[in-house]
Order: C-alpha cells, then sequence, then structure tokens
C-alpha cells in the first residue's frame, strides 16, 4: 500500500513480524500528518529549520497572513486541521533573561511592599493597644514603679517581636536566594 509517495509494510522491517490494524491505523495517521507539516513548510515561504512529527521551527516569526493562507489551502485536504503557534526565544537571549528576572524581581519588590505594609499596620495596631492598655492601667495604679516596670515589658516584647521579624527577614532572604540560585542554575545564568 502507498501513500502520499510513502510505501506501508504489513511486515515490520524491525521485528519481522506482521503489524496489527491499530499500527497500519497509526502509520496512516503519521503519513497524513507528515504531508500536512511538509506542505505548511512549503506554503510558509520560508526554509524551515527543523521540521518535526508536530511541530515546525522557523527562524522568523510567520506572518499572519501566511499562516491563515496556508491553513485555508490545507483545510481543502484536511477539514479538522488546526494549527497553534508559539514564538519560542532562546535563553540566551538577554532580552528574554531580562524580562524573566524582571518579572521575578517584581514579584519580589510587591511582596516586600506587602510585608511593608502588614508590618506598619501590625506596628499602629500593637502601639493603640499597648497606648489604651498603659493609660488605662496607669490610671487605675498609683504606684508609679508598677507603671514603669510594666512599660519596661512591653518594650522587651517589642524588642523581641523586632528580634523575630529580623529572624523572618533573613530567612526569607536565604530563600530568595535559593530561589534565583536554582533559577540561576537551571537557566545557566553567572
Amino acid at each position: 500500500m502507498a501513500l502520499l509517495s510513502r510505501e506501508y509494510s504489513k511486515i515490520n522491517p524491525k521485528d519481522g513480524k506482521k503489524r496489527t490494524n491499530k499500527q497500519q491505523l497509526a502509520w496512516l495517521y503519521q503519513a497524513l500528518e507528515f504531508d500536512a507539516i511538509s506542505r505548511f513548510a512549503e506554503l510558509s515561504g520560508q526554509k524551515a529549520l527543523l521540521t518535526t512529527h508536530d511541530c515546525i521551527y522557523f527562524k522568523d516569526k510567520l506572518k499572519s497572513e501566511t499562516i491563515v493562507n496556508a491553513k485555508l489551502e490545507l483545510q481543502k485536504t484536511y477539514q479538522y486541521l488546526t494549527f497553534e503557534e508559539e514564538e519560542i526565544l532562546p535563553i540566551v537571549e538577554n532580552e528574554f533573561k531580562d524580562k524573566i528576572y524582571e518579572e521575578r524581581d517584581n514579584k519580589v519588590a510587591e511582596h516586600k511592599k506587602r510585608i511593608a505594609e502588614e508590618t506598619e499596620r501590625a506596628e499602629l495596631h500593637f502601639m493603640n493597644k499597648t497606648n489604651s492598655y498603659v493609660a488605662s492601667n496607669l490610671q487605675q495604679s498609683n504606684n508609679k514603679s508598677d507603671a514603669a516596670s510594666y512599660i519596661d515589658s512591653l518594650m522587651r516584647e517589642k524588642n523581641e517581636i523586632e528580634e523575630l521579624e529580623k529572624l523572618q527577614e533573613e530567612e526569607h532572604k536565604i530563600n530568595m536566594r535559593n530561589y534565583t540560585g536554582n533559577y540561576d542554575k537551571k537557566y545557566n545564568k553567572n
């Protein structure tokens, strides 16, 4: 049997066994797919850098008009044929690297901004609660040394919270270094 200048053999030359109906159907599908890909490459007006079983790589982006014309021509033969296109940028292009790192840097900046806003809100809330609590306790207590020791304990607690926040920030920095380090390794960024 021949299809589109490709010869089908009922015997698999690799193992000498007769091919099944499913294998025959797969061969037919692949032959038609090859024909469609080859014809699309011809209709594109560009030399294909690489043609695979379901994809063609071109050096330059195809014009929309070229894609539409090729699709219409091929749908005369292959009614349900559809195409998708995707621009692939080599990882070595600085613009691509810059875009990826810019996205990451923007996310980090947004995260830091949110942390700063939440920290400010928490500090205001803490100070408001502390001030109202201290004021009510000072009114209730005639003993100034009790009030002073209470304020000292609040200041110690505030310092402990600040130390904890510093530790969390350091942990965050380490996590970000690990994240960017893994990214750098993956994409060979120096």
